[in-house]
C-alpha cells in the first residue's frame, strides 16, 4: 500500500495520466523574456512565416501533446488540492481514517511526487508547438499553466501561460467577448503578477469590442478590478457600457451575479483610486425602479445593493423597502455581513425618514440580540464600525454591547490597524469622556485599560500594536492619522509632515490631496500643535507641491478638497505667501451646497464681500421648498456675524437687510431663532432665504461628534462634506477651557493685580475656597480696565453669543460684566485667527473680558457638552 494514500483510489489509472515520455532529464531554458511590442512581433510572424495551411492546421500529434498537458496539469492540480493535505507527513502527525492499518507507513510516493519534477519537459515542449494551437487550446492552455503554477510556483509554468498569451495576442483568430472574459479570469483567478507587458494589448481589445453585454462587461469588470487594473481606460468603458445597457432597456431584468460583480469592482476602485462611477447610481436607480425585485434577491446581492446605497442618491422608498427584506432575514446573513450591513445604514443615517430610521433601530436591536447570544468574535476594524453604528443609530450606549466589543478588542489586538486604532479610541472617548458621569467605575476602568492596550509607542515613538507580548510598529498610518493623533494626544507631527514631502510624486494625487486636507482639519481641532515654525514650514511646502501637482487635472472631489485646504491655509494666513501662485478658483456652481458653505466660510473670514455675495447668490437659487443642508443655518448666521464684525460699510449685509438689535441676534439669542429681516425690493432675493435660516433653532456644535462622524465617513465623501462645516463653525467658537474654579480666578486678580472685589463677594455668598492653580496663571490678552464694580452673581457656563464662557462676572450695572475665559493654550501658542476672531467678535459688542492661561498642562473639559 502506497503511504498517505487511500485503499480505495485506482493508483494504475492514477499512474497512466502521465504521458510515458516524460521521464527525461531534459530542461528548460531560462524561462525570463523581455516584454516587447506587439506590432513589431506581428511583423515578424508574418515575414518569417514560410508554413503552408497544411502545415498550419492542428494535427492529431499536437492535440496529443495538448491533451497530455492537460492531464498532466490536471493530476498536479488535484494532487495538490485533494491528496496532499490528506499525507501524514503533515506537521500535526495525524494519519487519514481510511488508511489500513497494515499500511507501510515508512514507504515514499515516488509516483506521485515525482511529477512535479517531469512539469518543465512537458512546458518546453508545449511552448515549441504553441504556434499549432488554435485559440481555444491556447486559452485552456493559459487556464491549466496559470492554475498549477498557482499550486506549484514552478517558475516553468509561469514561463509557459506567458508565451501562450503572446501567441493568443498574434494569433490570426480575433479573440471575442468570451474569449477576453476566459482570458482574464484566469489571470485574475490566479492572481498574474507580470502585467506591464500585457495590459495594454488587454485594453485595446476590451474597447475595440463592440458587442459587450451587462454579463459579460460584468466578468470583466469583476477580473480587472482583482488584477488592480483600476486605471486602464476600458475600465470606465465598460462602466459606460452597462450604463447605457440599462438606460436603453430599463424593463430588461439584470442577473444577480452580475450586480454583485459590477458593485464589488467599482466598491474596489473607489477604495484604490477614490473614483466614484455614476454606474453605482444606474444600479440603484434600476432598483428603485423595479423594487419587486427585491424580494428574489439573495444575501450576496442584496449585500452589493446595500453597500453601493452611500454613493448613489438617496431614494427613501427603495431604501424603506430594502430595510423590510432585512428585518425578517437577517439571520441569513453571516455576522460579518450583518455588521456591515448596519454600519452602512449608520453612514446615509441623516438622509433616513422617520420611518427609515425605525426600521434601522430594529434591524440593530435584532442583530444586538444575534451578536449576544452567539460566541462570535470581531475583528478590530468591525469592533469600531459597531461602537459608532451603535452610538450614531441608538443616540446612546449599551454597556452590555460596549463591554463585548472592548472583549474582542483586548483579543484581537495583534490584528490592529490605522482605522480600527483611531475608530475605537474616538469612539470610547465618546462613550465614556467627562461628559457620562452614569458610566459605573467599573466600566471606567474597563475603557481606561482597553485604551491604554490601544495606544502604543515603540522607542523611536511610532505606533505600535501588540503582537505576542512585543511592540510592532503600525503599517498603513496615512498622514491625516497623525492630525487626529494631535487633538487627541501632545503629538509632533513634524516628522510625518516631512516624510509626506517625499512622497507627493509617487503616490495617488487625489489620496494625498485627501489627506493633507484632513490633516489641516483635524490639526485645527487643537490649533495650540499648528504654531511651530517646523510646522508650519512643512505645510507651506506641501500646499505649494500639490497646487502645482493639481494644475489641469479636472476632477470634481480634488477640487473639493481643495475648496477645505483653503480654507484651512487661509485661517493659518498662509494664502498671501501664495500671490504669486496660481491660487484656484472653483466655480462654486459645480459644487453641492456644503462645500458652498465651506467656500463661504473662506470668503467670511477673508472680509471678502463679494466673494461672500456670489456663494450667497448661489445658496438661495438652490433653496427650494424649504429644504436646505444642515449645517445651513449655523453658516449663515456665523457668516453674518463675521460681515458685522469686519464690513467697512457700517454693516455691509446686515446693515441692508436685518431690522432690529444686532446685539440680541447675535450675542443674546445666537443659539435660537430670530426674526429679524427687514422687507426691501432690492434685497427680497436673501430675505425670504435668510429668514428659514434665522428662524432655525440652532444648537452649539457637538465638536467631538462631529469629528467622530467625519473620522467613519472619510470613505464616503457625499456625507463626510455634509459634516465639515459643522465641524469648521464649532473650531472656530470653540474655547479649549481648563478646570479651574472662581476662587483660583478670584485669588490671581488679588495676588496678581490687587483687586478685592470678587474674593469678597465670593466670601458674602459663602463659596468654599477650593483654589489649587491660581499660582499657574498668567495673563494673555484683555480689554478690561480694573475699576470698582458691585458684584451681583457670578454665572458658570454661560453662552455669550457663540462661546461657551467658563466665567462670567454679573454687576449691577450690566455694561461693567466680565467674561473670564481661562485657556488651556499657552500666550505663544494664542495665535490662531479664531482667536483674533473672538477678540474681534466681543470687542465690537463692547463686552469686557479677560483671559488666563494656564502655565502647565492640566486635564481639559469639552466646552462643547452643556447644551
Amino acid at each position: 500500500m502506497i503511504r498517505g494514500i487511500s485503499s480505495n483510489i485506482d493508483h494504475g489509472r492514477y499512474r497512466r495520466i502521465i504521458n510515458k515520455s516524460c521521464f527525461s532529464t531534459h530542461t528548460l531554458a531560462d524561462a525570463n523574456v523581455t516584454p516587447f511590442n506587439f506590432e513589431d512581433i506581428d511583423k515578424l510572424v508574418k515575414k518569417n512565416r514560410k508554413r503552408n495551411e497544411k502545415d498550419a492546421q492542428v494535427t492529431d500529434n499536437h492535440r496529443s501533446i495538448f491533451y497530455s498537458l492537460v492531464k498532466y496539469s490536471k493530476a498536479i492540480n488535484y494532487h495538490k488540492k485533494n491528496l496532499e493535505n490528506r499525507s501524514p507527513n503533515k506537521d500535526d502527525g495525524k494519519i487519514p481514517k481510511d488508511m489500513p492499518e497494515n499500511a507501510e507507513t515508512n514507504l515514499a510516493l515516488p509516483a506521485v511526487y515525482d511529477i512535479y519534477a517531469r512539469g518543465e519537459f512537458f512546458c518546453e515542449k508545449m511552448a515549441k508547438n504553441l504556434g499549432y494551437m488554435n485559440k481555444n487550446m491556447l486559452i485552456v492552455i493559459i487556464k491549466q499553466s496559470l492554475s498549477t503554477y498557482h499550486n506549484t510556483r514552478k517558475k516553468c509554468w509561469h514561463s509557459l501561460s506567458t508565451k501562450a498569451l503572446r501567441h493568443c495576442f498574434i494569433s490570426d483568430e480575433p479573440l471575442t467577448c468570451s474569449d477576453l472574459v476566459k482570458i482574464c479570469a484566469s489571470l485574475s483567478k490566479c492572481y498574474f503578477k507580470k502585467l506591464d507587458e500585457f495590459k495594454g494589448k488587454i485594453d485595446e481589445l476590451i474597447i475595440s469590442q463592440p458587442e459587450w453585454t451587462i454579463h459579460g462587461a460584468s466578468q470583466i469588470l469583476w477580473s480587472l478590478s482583482h488584477l488592480k487594473l483600476f486605471s486602464l481606460p476600458s475600465f470606465n468603458y465598460l462602466n459606460h457600457t452597462i450604463v447605457k445597457c440599462i438606460n436603453l432597456d430599463s424593463d430588461k431584468y439584470i442577473k444577480y451575479s452580475d450586480i454583485h460583480k459590477i458593485a464589488s469592482a467599482n466598491l474596489m476602485q473607489v477604495s484604490q483610486v477614490g473614483t466614484i462611477h455614476p454606474v453605482l447610481q444606474s444600479i440603484v436607480t434600476h432598483f428603485a425602479n423595479n423594487t419587486i425585485l427585491l424580494k428574489c434577491t439573495g444575501t450576496k446581492t442584496m449585500f452589493a445593493i446595500v453597500s453601493i446605497l452611500p454613493y448613489s442618491a438617496y431614494n427613501d422608498e427603495l431604501v424603506i423597502e430594502i430595510l423590510k427584506i432585512l428585518v425578517r432575514s437577517l439571520y441569513q446573513y453571516s455576522h460579518v455581513q450583518a455588521a456591515q450591513i448596519i454600519y452602512k445604514f449608520a453612514v446615509i443615517h441623516s438622509d433616513l425618514s422617520n420611518t427609515a430610521r425605525d426600521l434601522t433601530l430594529e434591524l440593530l436591536l435584532s442583530f444586538r440580540d444575534l451578536v449576544l447570544s452567539s460566541d462570535i468574535t470581531f475583528i478590530p476594524s468591525a469592533c469600531s464600525k459597531l461602537l459608532y453604528t451603535y452610538k450614531r443609530i441608538l443616540g446612546a450606549h449599551d454597556e452590555d454591547f460596549v463591554n463585548k466589543c472592548l472583549s474582542d478588542l483586548n483579543a484581537n489586538l495583534h490584528l490592529l490597524g490605522p482605522f480600527s486604532l483611531f475608530g475605537s479610541l474616538l469612539c470610547l472617548n465618546s462613550y465614556f469622556g467627562e461628559e457620562a458621569p452614569e458610566i459605573g467605575e467599573k466600566y471606567r476602568e474597563s475603557v481606561k485599560h482597553t485604551k491604554n492596550n490601544l495606544l502604543k509607542f515603540d522607542d523611536s515613538g511610532r505606533l505600535s500594536k501588540i503582537v505576542n507580548g512585543e511592540l510592532v510598529p503600525l503599517d498603513n498610518v496615512k498622514l491625516w492619522h497623525y492630525g487626529l493623533l494631535s487633538a487627541i494626544e501632545k503629538y509632533d507631527t513634524y516628522d510625518h509632515l516631512f516624510n509626506f514631502i517625499g512622497t507627493l510624486e509617487s503616490t495617488s494625487l487625489i489620496h494625498n490631496v485627501k489627506s493633507f486636507a484632513l490633516f489641516l482639519l483635524n490639526m485645527c481641532w487643537d490649533s495650540s500643535n499648528l504654531y511651530n515654525r517646523n510646522t508650519m514650514n512643512s505645510i507651506f511646502v506641501i500646499a505649494s507641491k500639490l497646487l502645482s501637482l493639481s494644475e489641469n487635472v479636472e476632477d470634481n472631489l480634488l477640487k473639493q478638497y481643495w475648496v477645505l485646504i483653503l480654507y484651512h491655509l487661509t485661517t493659518l494666513d498662509i494664502t498671501t505667501v501664495f500671490e504669486h501662485e496660481n491660487i484656484p478658483r472653483f466655480p462654486i456652481s459645480s459644487f453641492d451646497t456644503d462645500v458652498i458653505l465651506i467656500s463661504l466660510l473662506t470668503s467670511g473670514i477673508r472680509h471678502d464681500e463679494d466673494a461672500t455675495l456670489a456663494c450667497l447668490n448661489e445658496l438661495i437659487q438652490r433653496y427650494k421648498d424649504g429644504k436646505m443642508s444642515d449645517a445651513e443655518p449655523i453658516v449663515i448666521k456665523t457668516i453674518l456675524l463675521l460681515n458685522y464684525t469686519y464690513s467697512n460699510k457700517t454693516g455691509g449685509i446686515v446693515h441692508k437687510i436685518i431690522n432690529g438689535n444686532t446685539r440680541e441676534l447675535f450675542m443674546e439669542t445666537f443659539y435660537g431663532s430670530a426674526t429679524v429681516c427687514q422687507s426691501n425690493r432690492s434685497t427680497e432675493g436673501y430675505i425670504h432665504y435668510l429668514q428659514k435660516c434665522l428662524v432655525k433653532n440652532l444648537a452649539p456644535v457637538p465638536l467631538e461628534w462631529t469629528h467622530i462622524q467625519i473620522f467613519f465617513l472619510q470613505d464616503y465623501p457625499r456625507y463626510m462634506f455634509k459634516m465639515i462645516p459643522l465641524a469648521l463653525v464649532g473650531n472656530m467658537f470653540r474655547i479649549r477651557e481648563v478646570k479651574c474654579s472662581i476662587w483660583d480666578v478670584s485669588n490671581w486678580f488679588l495676588v496678581k493685580r490687587g483687586w478685592n472685589n470678587l474674593s469678597n463677594r465670593l466670601k458674602e455668598l459663602d463659596v468654599i475656597d477650593d483654589s489649587s492653580i491660581y499660582e499657574q496663571l498668567c495673563e494673555g490678552y484683555t480689554n478690561w480696565n480694573i475699576s470698582e464694580i458691585k458684584i451681583a452673581n457670578i454665572a458658570t457656563n454661560k453662552y455669550v453669543g457663540p462661546y461657551l464662557c467658563q466665567f462670567v462676572i454679573m454687576a449691577d450695572d450690566p455694561s461693567q460684566n466680565i467674561i473670564v475665559f481661562i485657556l488651556a493654550d499657552s500666550p505663544t501658542e494664542n495665535k490662531h485667527i479664531y482667536h483674533k476672531i473672538r477678540r474681534d467678535i466681543l470687542n465690537k459688542f463692547g463686552y469686557n473680558f479677560v483671559e488666563l492661561f494656564c502655565g502647565q498642562e492640566v486635564h481639559t473639559i469639552s466646552t462643547n457638552s452643556v447644551q
